[in-house]
């Protein structure tokens, strides 16, 4: 093994120790080199070594105590596997002059009873009882759509990503300049 400085036993030591499972007892030497002056550690005897004794290592068993009950967690599966918005696609462009936007989501399973959803359109948020919904009279630009699942004590059990759509309708401005080039 040869010779070590004692932060090199050390770290060998700890390494051990942290990364043994099993207490390893060795013979530890200590003497000082006569060319360096350095004190030496080494499993190896030197010139007017001497043995170093280790003080042993404290563990923990971690056996169960007679009479206890460790408690098994048990993971409810999730009610449901996904929630995606169909209707409007993510940054897809819907042209209807009135405003008009159907929405469409897919929940897997089917919605559960007493679940609801709620729609987030803008910020806004709406309790839905189905998956189908058109809101009327949407400003033109560009918009954010998401839905989440929640049981009746307003617990969320899914949320769907984001959905981004633009709405183009027919501009006001756009009949004016009709109305002001006819003769």
């Amino acid at each position: 093994m040869g010779r070590y400085t004692m932060k090199q036993l050390f770290r060998l030591v700890l390494s051990v120790i942290l990364f043994s499972g099993y207490s390893v007892q060795a013979d530890i030497y200590r003497w000082v080199d006569e060319e360096t002056g350095a004190v030496v550690y080494s499993d190896q005897p030197g010139k007017d070594a001497k043995r170093v004794k280790l003080k042993s290592v404290s563990g923990y068993n971690g056996r169960q105590l007679p009479g206890t009950v460790t408690p098994q967690i048990v993971k409810k599966p999730p009610v449901y596997k996904s929630m995606t918005i169909i209707s409007p696609a993510n940054n897809s462009t819907i042209r209807d002059n009135a405003g008009n936007v159907s929405v469409s989501l897919g929940i897997n399973p089917g919605l559960k009873k007493g679940h609801s959803i709620i729609l987030t359109f803008d910020g806004k948020d709406t309790r839905l009882k189905s998956t189908r919904l058109i809101i009327k009279n949407v400003a033109r630009g560009s918009h954010e759509l998401s839905a989440r699942v929640v049981d009746k004590d307003g617990s969320v059990q899914l949320s769907s990503e984001v959905s981004q759509f633009n709405l183009k309708r027919h501009s006001i401005l756009f009949k004016q300049k009709a109305i002001n080039k006819t003769p």
